[in-house]
């Protein structure tokens, strides 16, 4: 069995793909796609595999436009966090999806419903009714990233982050309840990720979540500073300090 992985989280597409191999001896994952336009390109040029499972919300996009523009007959299972009209739309055709962190259960669960639908013709109907029935027009933005801690990888709540900061290559996410964890990507990889409504970059090392700020202030010495929950104090040069000032007074 041939199966394409469409997913912009590096770990949780790692994550899965062991998790297939362990629900499915027979799997083998032909390509680990991140986005739209990669994704378009791939099926273009391949022949179909057997499943496909795809994150919902891509760093370009989300997955629907795909199959606006490449007609894949090929089962697909959705996969999402918080999605509840497209929840919604997978009941209603009985088509079935994945909700994060999927586990052992769900997946084998969803190769159950593979093995009772590919035996129909009914795939490739229920198929248009999902993507035809899901807009593409608004650029959507994932509910959670997923982080790698020990030998586990899960989600946390892009709204209880507090600010991201980058120092050595390393890229730290520091959260309102005073949890950290390090980011297996960079800082611009996880800025595009963001709701630039949301989530401002300041400078080259920081990314800050306005609902976190509790105040600026400049200090004796010239510099400025942003307070952020729960007790997070970033210090910018007082031209740095200006603009960012700038920037939240529009």
């Amino acid at each position: 069995m041939r199966a394409v992985i469409i997913e912009d989280e590096a770990l949780f597409a790692e994550h899965l793909e062991s998790l297939l191999y362990e629900v499915r001896d027979d799997i083998e994952v032909v390509a680990s796609l991140t986005g739209v336009i990669e994704s378009v390109e791939w099926f273009r040029k391949n022949s179909e595999p057997d499943i496909v499972f795809s994150d919902i919300r891509l760093i370009d996009g989300i997955s629907f436009e795909i199959f606006h523009q490449i007609h894949v007959k090929s089962p697909i299972v959705f996969i999402t966090a918080f999605d509840d009209y497209a929840i919604k739309a997978f009941q209603y055709n009985s088509l079935h999806y994945l909700l994060k962190p999927v586990t052992l259960e769900s997946l084998s669960a969803v190769f159950d419903k593979y093995d009772t639908l590919i035996k129909t013709d009914e795939v490739p109907e229920m198929m248009s009714q999902i993507i035809d029935g899901v807009g593409t027009n608004e650029r959507q933005f994932p509910s959670r990233l997923f982080v790698r801690r020990g030998e586990e990888v899960v989600p946390i709540d892009i709204n209880n982050i507090s600010c991201i900061n980058t120092t050595d290559k390393v890229v730290i996410c520091y959260m309102k309840d005073g949890k950290d964890f390090v980011l297996g990507m960079s800082l611009k990889d996880v800025s595009e990720r963001l709701d630039s409504m949301q989530f401002k970059k300041i400078s080259r090392q920081w990314i800050l979540n306005v609902s976190a700020v509790r105040k600026f202030y400049c200090g004796l010495l010239g510099k400025g500073h942003v307070i952020l929950e729960p007790e997070i104090d970033i210090e910018l040069s007082r031209e740095k300090y200006n603009q960012v000032i700038k920037e939240f007074l529009k």
